[in-house]
């Protein structure tokens, strides 16, 4: 393997690491703006593209790793399905990352939203630290936002009450 391969699988297996924090804080965030019915909250929207951007540097490594190392990437060196496999979890998780971040855009960050970003966390892999991170962003988010109330009720007599 050349130096330049070395450099970027050292990057991609470095890479990993900010993916799966990314897409723990993402899916706590997401999670815990919709149980708050807070659709409009832009740290969710941006937890989103920092998740995706993440995913998509990830994804570019891996390209120019494989690429750069006609197909016998180190660890994958004579197993290609491993290496297919491997490729298509990435490629699943930037597909459910980016129907997350048009779900939120589209109607804000509600369970649409957050069901993509679950998928796209499960399919980065590493869920027995994404998920319990998720939960504890979340819980934090949760118990340290208020949560909007909804809008006061026009009564009979045409004054709001509620």
């Amino acid at each position: 393997m050349s130096d330049l391969t070395d450099l970027l699988t050292t990057m991609h297996e470095l890479n990993r690491w900010i993916v799966v924090a990314a897409a723990a804080f993402a899916l706590g965030v997401v999670a815990a703006d919709w149980a708050r019915r807070r659709p409009r909250g832009q740290l969710g929207r941006t937890a989103l593209l920092a998740f995706l951007g993440t995913l998509c540097a990830q994804l570019m490594l891996g390209v120019l790793i494989v690429v750069g190392s006609s197909g016998d990437a180190e660890p994958f060196e004579g197993n290609e399905s491993t290496l297919i496999w491997h490729a298509a979890g990435g490629v699943f998780a930037l597909i459910f990352a980016t129907i997350a971040v048009l779900a939120a855009r589209r109607h804000g960050v509600g369970r649409s939203a957050t069901i993509w970003t679950a998928l796209a966390a499960l399919s980065v892999g590493l869920p027995m630290i994404t998920m319990p991170a998720a939960a504890v962003v979340g819980v934090v988010r949760f118990l340290t936002t208020r949560r909007t109330s909804a809008p006061p009720r026009e009564v009979a007599g045409g004054a709001p009450g509620g």
